[in-house]
């Protein structure tokens, strides 16, 4: 991961640290940046709180006993792809859990400046503060996306799974995966091998929030171990 990558999770690490009982797992947590090397990534706090405070505003609170609540955070989704050039697929996302279950999900996409927020039991929103209602079934595209990386193998395993009435299109990252998801450009995201929570936490409660799901190949949702190394399927439901 590269300089700004670090300088991401470090932004948001110093605001999470100002919460020294908050658990916080993310994919750089070893990474060393120095405060004036984070100038060049670092927005003015009063601007971004003034672009965003409406937006919160609508999002309901809870009060939540902190031990039972983690953050997940992956700083640089698609790494692979973003040293590529390819930063359509770049996102940055953040996660919260209740005793493993994901409640809260954020994805922003930084090249293209757009963010999906998504909350158990209230729904999915933009940061222009449109809420998002999943596409009907009738509308999405008849798509399955796939890691660029093992794509051969998933196809083969899509085919099997659903014949050939979907196509099967290689992207990158997780976040930007899932996002194909809620804006109905694709129905199915399935992916095999190993992978990590904070790769999977926030799409996860998106997915919840809009009543989706994120299902191992017997249909039982996905849960919060370290990483996952059984193939599993993403599932949006209509």
């Amino acid at each position: 991961v590269d300089e700004g990558g670090f300088g991401v999770e470090f932004l948001i690490l110093d605001l999470l640290q100002r919460f020294p009982r908050l658990k916080i797992v993310t994919e750089e947590k070893d990474a060393s940046i120095t405060e004036n090397e984070a100038k060049p990534y670092r927005a003015d706090s009063y601007s971004v709180w003034l672009s965003i405070r409406d937006i919160l505003a609508k999002i309901p609170t809870y009060r939540l006993p902190l031990s039972d609540v983690q953050v997940y955070v992956d700083p640089l989704d698609a790494t692979q792809e973003y040293t590529e050039g390819l930063t359509q697929y770049v996102t940055v996302m953040a996660c919260i859990t209740l005793k493993d279950e994901p409640i809260f999900g954020a994805i922003f996409r930084p090249f293209s400046n757009e963010t999906i927020f998504g909350v158990k039991g209230w729904g999915v929103m933009t940061s222009s503060g449109e809420k998002v209602m999943p596409m009907p079934l009738s509308e999405t595209r008849r798509k399955i996306v796939v890691s660029r990386s093992h794509a051969g193998s998933v196809e083969k395993l899509a085919r099997k799974s659903f014949g050939d009435n979907y196509e099967v299109e290689p992207a990158g990252g997780s976040g930007y995966k899932t996002l194909r998801l809620v804006n109905g450009t694709a129905e199915l995201y399935i992916h095999q091998t190993a992978i990590k929570k904070w790769d999977t936490c926030a799409g996860d409660a998106i997915l919840r929030a809009m009543g989706g799901a994120m299902l191992d190949l017997e249909g039982t949702p996905l849960q919060l171990v370290f990483f996952f190394s059984l193939q599993f399927l993403f599932l949006k439901i209509h």
